[in-house]
């Protein structure tokens, strides 16, 4: 993945070894997330939950933001309002799935300063009732989809949006908990990077069609069972 190799990413602090090896390899630079109090073990440190990529800037929830200020402070990166607590719905006010046109998610818990950043740059705001929106979703190029979720899925077919719906439902995230596809993968441009083997779920040969059908390359970071460490976020 050298189209990576003058990008940074957020990443989860619990990413394994052959992660970090993968990443090293190519050059991919990476920042860690620190551990966040204020929500449950499976989701503390995933990106996709602490921030949300608005192109060319990234939005970061308080906490973890004056957590993390040292690391980051050289980014573009623009502090947030909400500060996530407990437990859903109360954990989403970044998780919106975001191109150049739209801004996708659960939009009455959106956060002030991603919503006035995305009306400043004019993007549509698509509502939907899954609120883990970012997890839940992969993003193509020219705003094409991947979901797992059948109301995202019905939704942006409604607007007229080239969308996938796919059952993912041996993810893994915890013992506790399954994962969601948006999660367990990097994607920029026309390549994925997946944690682990999607041939380890049941769809994964209707997935290996899709992103052949779009013309997107992807390679498994191992042959173990995908892992959900939340979408890899671009500062």
């Amino acid at each position: 993945m050298n189209k990576l190799s003058n990008k940074t990413f957020l990443v989860d602090f619990r990413i394994d070894e052959e992660i970090e090896n993968e990443l090293k390899k190519n050059d991919i630079e990476y920042i860690k997330t620190l551990k966040n109090e204020n929500l449950y073990y499976e989701i503390c440190g995933h990106p996709d939950i602490a921030a949300c990529d608005l192109g060319d800037v990234t939005v970061i929830e308080p906490d973890t933001y004056n957590l993390m200020y040292e690391k980051i402070k050289d980014f573009k990166i623009i502090k947030g309002e909400t500060i996530l607590r407990g437990k859903y719905p109360y954990d989403i006010a970044y998780n919106f799935v975001v191109t150049g046109k739209y801004i996708i998610g659960k939009l009455n818990y959106m956060d002030n300063v991603v919503r006035k950043l995305a009306e400043e740059k004019g993007l549509e705001f698509i509502n939907v009732k899954q609120g883990y929106a970012r997890c839940s979703t992969i993003s193509l190029p020219k705003d094409r989809f991947i979901t797992s979720d059948s109301n995202i899925y019905e939704t942006l077919i409604s607007k007229n949006l080239k969308c996938y719906l796919i059952e993912c439902q041996d993810i893994y995230l915890s013992e506790r908990y399954n994962g969601f596809l948006g999660g367990s993968c990097l994607i920029y441009d026309n390549e994925i990077m997946f944690f682990g083997d999607i041939n380890s779920i049941s769809t994964g040969d209707i997935l290996k069609k899709i992103l052949k059908e779009n013309h997107i390359k992807y390679y498994d970071i191992n042959n173990l069972k995908l892992k959900d460490y939340g979408s890899m976020i671009k500062l």
